[in-house]
């Protein structure tokens, strides 16, 4: 797994893609990019129960998600928001954590924990 360490406590912001404060979704463009895969930025809009489904939406190219059964290190991790919302993302960085930006910022959270909340596991195929 690559190195997240500068990121652990970085603040969150809405909208954020840098340093300066982050969400779950720049946090999971910043390790993705990290790691050597390209994943497009989106409208808040499409991080929903199709958003990382095998189809393409005109919002953004789904295409390269592939649903997977097991936690891979760098696999990410859909998570149940508010209610029964799938809108929450993190990274799984292996040895039972995932990495996520919430409210408190950029921090880790065993999987065991979070499991009531997690939706889906995928690799970003590209």
């Amino acid at each position: 797994m690559v190195d997240i360490s500068d990121l652990i406590g970085v603040k969150y912001k809405l909208h954020g893609r840098d340093k300066n404060g982050m969400d779950c979704y720049g946090f999971v463009l910043e390790v993705e990019k990290r790691m050597g895969k390209i994943m497009p930025d989106f409208d808040y809009s499409t991080l929903n129960d199709d958003f990382f489904s095998s189809k393409s939406t005109k919002e953004i190219d789904c295409s390269h998600a592939v649903l997977v059964d097991d936690f891979i290190e760098g696999a990410l991790v859909l998570m149940h928001g508010t209610g029964d919302i799938k809108n929450h993302i993190g990274v799984y960085i292996g040895d039972g954590y995932i990495a996520h930006c919430d409210f408190r910022g950029v921090h880790l959270d065993k999987t065991e924990t979070l499991k009531y909340r997690i939706a889906g596991v995928y690799l970003w195929q590209k």
